[in-house]
């Protein structure tokens, strides 16, 4: 894609549509559908959002509010498909593209069963799961779960490194805070030994996790301005901390809608991935897959066939 002065020569994004996966479109055959035309059209990815249960009242405050209010909307009772099942699903339609969560909310689980699940879908999928995480934000659903909502953030951080070390074939001894195991080893094991874990989040602790402990940023519903200071800051971190930040891959999850301008704005600040929702309507998702058509063009996606 070239800048719109002619001069700036960019690169071919990879782009990625969120599978139809709540309410009446979690089906088998939509998510086979859109997955494939993913595939078909030159995607790089596909993603699925998680919730476990939704309360009928939510008051807690929603930081990925579109309208800034930060205000969750989501009907309750709209049902919300597991993720990373959905995605074992769309990886069987679809094997040529990666598999990606925005986001999973991590301290909620089981970090073993966590670390299992996230790796035999790896496994399955020859090695394409993005591992995108939060700490999460909604108390109510944790208060529901039984999961204290105030410690979730050093849950995470402990969860991260413990399932690291499940994922990499050694004999295992994690000492923390929340669990204690020593000794014992997972299996099947990623192909890669690891799974990329992209943080969401966009508070001053989540970035600096990004830094410390991430393979990468998922910012969700920022602006160019906004998305442009978290990677500053997300810089001067791994300088602090002594790591090449160049290393790091960001997929981005713009609040603006796909546009050729959006892009190439995020790709001058350094973030060639990307997320878009398209609309989930028409007979059997016609306008979905015009809508993946016009993005996959206007980008120079290069079908697969």
């Amino acid at each position: 894609m070239a800048g719109r002065d002619g001069k700036a020569e960019l690169t071919t994004p990879r782009l990625g549509v969120r599978l139809p996966a709540t309410g009446n479109l979690g089906s088998a055959t939509d998510i086979v559908r859109v997955a494939r035309w993913a595939e078909e059209l030159g995607y790089s990815h596909v993603w699925l959002s998680d919730h476990i249960v939704l309360p009928e009242r939510v008051d807690s405050f929603y930081p990925y509010d579109p309208q800034g209010e930060g205000k969750w909307r989501a009907d309750p009772k709209g049902g919300w498909l597991a993720p990373l099942v959905a995605l074992t699903w769309a990886a069987a339609a679809a094997p040529s593209i990666e598999l990606g969560t925005s986001v999973l909310v991590v301290p909620m689980r089981n970090p073993f069963e966590l670390a299992k699940h996230v790796s035999s879908i790896d496994h399955l999928a020859g090695g394409r799961v993005l591992l995108g995480i939060g700490a999460g934000w909604m108390k109510e659903e944790f208060d529901l779960i039984g999961v204290p909502f105030e410690s979730r953030g050093r849950r995470t951080v402990e969860m991260v490194k413990l399932m690291r070390a499940l994922w990499s074939g050694e004999p295992i001894d994690h000492q923390g805070e929340f669990w204690q195991a020593k000794d014992f080893w997972m299996s099947p094991l990623p192909p890669r030994r690891a799974v990329p874990i992209l943080w969401g989040g966009h508070s001053k602790v989540a970035m600096q996790r990004v830094a410390r402990l991430g393979d990468g940023w998922h910012p969700i519903f920022r602006t160019v301005e906004q998305v442009r200071e978290g990677l500053e800051f997300i810089r001067r971190e791994c300088d602090r901390v002594g790591r090449d930040h160049t290393t790091l891959r960001h997929v981005g999850r713009p609040i603006e809608p796909f546009s050729v301008e959006i892009v190439e704005a995020y790709q001058k600040l350094g973030i060639d991935d990307f997320m878009f929702v398209p609309p989930f309507s028409g007979p059997e998702l016609a306008d979905t897959r015009r809508d993946m058509e016009r993005m996959a063009t206007a980008a120079g996606l290069k079908p697969r066939r």
